[in-house]
């Protein structure tokens, strides 16, 4: 494909139980200024009747369009990484993007993306951009803290604090999209159900990927208090898993990344645990690694009250 040609784009969206917010993300699809080849749902199990019959109402609807809508049902449930591996198995697209059934793109999302990402000569492209993330409440905050540094690890971009008071980066899933190179060189790990996508990505990464990130918000992320979105799965995890995780990925983490993770988001969860024993041993365990002085200040820093953190955040960031 010449840079000026049209781009072929795959859209794969796994769902479960969720038809009204699926619809939402799917008429997301059909309003892009870039239209899709082709939007490939994946229905992660047979009897989710509800989804059927609003992707055949949808179906109907669009039925004019340039952009094709189809489903693959899965027998029986398998998660989202499992399906998201079905859907890029089917895909033709040049490029392949993912979008979870309870958030929408913005209109200009993919024509924006694919021209920035187009532009990039690196044979494994990682599209990725900043979202508006949007509380129970309806409070709207731009999920674009930093872009990555040049030449900056992912895990580090992900993970780490450049600088005292500093902030972590972002990168959702929503926000993915990846030439057909990447696409075909990894495929999401179906035994996890947290952390597939930095699994992905980190893998890719290994292979040569380079990320071409928009700091520009072109998708909405919305946080609902009702029910656990699909795309994070079922499975109940804490500290302890956190930890597990990040010794079986240090390799690909690197020792600041690894000392990063523990602190970032292993600490996160021993503080949700109110775990005094989890706290320490996630700061044993980082301490193998290699703290920045950004990720040791913060996560000390959460034994200070929040208007002394602050003001030590504008006195040394």
């Amino acid at each position: 494909m010449t840079r000026s040609s049209p781009a072929t784009v795959s859209v794969i969206v796994p769902t479960r139980n969720r038809p009204e917010q699926l619809r939402d993300a799917i008429e997301s699809i059909f309003a892009q200024t870039l239209a899709a080849t082709e939007i490939i749902v994946i229905v992660d199990g047979a009897d989710d009747h509800a989804t059927i019959a609003e992707l055949e109402t949808l179906a109907a609807r669009h039925r004019a369009e340039t952009t094709t809508l189809e489903w693959i049902v899965q027998r029986e449930r398998r998660g989202p990484a499992a399906a998201r591996n079905r859907g890029m198995d089917a895909a033709i697209g040049e490029w392949i993007a993912f979008l979870d059934d309870d958030d929408v793109w913005f209109p200009d999302k993919l024509e924006r993306q694919v021209v920035r990402c187009q532009s990039s000569d690196a044979a494994l492209v990682i599209g990725a951009h900043a979202v508006l993330r949007r509380s129970p409440s309806g409070a709207e905050t731009v999920m674009a803290d930093r872009q990555p540094a040049a030449g900056e690890p992912l895990a580090e971009f992900l993970f780490c604090r450049a600088r005292l008071g500093g902030k972590k980066g972002h990168l959702f899933t929503p926000t993915l999209l990846l030439n057909r190179a990447a696409a075909d060189s990894a495929r999401f790990d179906e035994d996890l159900r947290v952390h597939e996508d930095w699994d992905l990505l980190l893998r890719l990464e290994a292979l040569g990927a380079r990320v071409v990130y928009l700091a520009t918000p072109l998708a909405q992320w919305t946080v609902r208090s009702d029910a656990q979105p699909y795309s994070q799965g079922a499975t109940v995890h804490d500290w302890r898993f956190e930890l597990e995780w990040a010794r079986e990925r240090r390799d690909l983490l690197g020792e600041r990344g690894f000392s990063g993770f523990c602190l970032s988001i292993a600490g996160d969860q021993a503080r949700a645990d109110r775990s005094a024993r989890g706290w320490l041993r996630v700061l044993r365990t980082a301490a193998e690694g290699s703290m920045s002085p950004g990720d040791a200040f913060t996560y000390f820093g959460t034994l200070l009250p929040e208007r002394v953190r602050d003001r030590l955040a504008r006195r040394f960031g």
